[in-house]
């Protein structure tokens, strides 16, 4: 099940700050999204590897563009 296509940034953001995980599935594999604002340091995990959270914003839009064009398709994690 995908995301809804209407998904605005907002949403994605605070679901992400929120302790959701977003799984981002390309043509190559899969992997997760995730924000850990009250780590040391306050962080967010974007294709493997840590960035600042202050980025959380760059990756947000980098996301829906790609979802939008269909080269991604995201998914968010639930819990069994």
């Amino acid at each position: 099940m995908g995301l809804p296509t209407d998904l605005n940034l907002d949403e994605l953001k605070r679901r992400l700050r929120e302790g959701d995980y977003l799984e981002i599935s390309t043509g190559g594999g899969a992997y997760e999204v995730w924000a850990e604002p009250l780590g040391n340091p306050p962080a967010v995990y974007y294709e493997g590897e840590q960035h600042p959270l202050a980025q959380l914003d760059s990756i947000a839009h980098k996301i829906l563009r790609e979802m939008h064009a269909g080269e991604i398709s995201c998914r968010w994690v639930e819990d069994d």
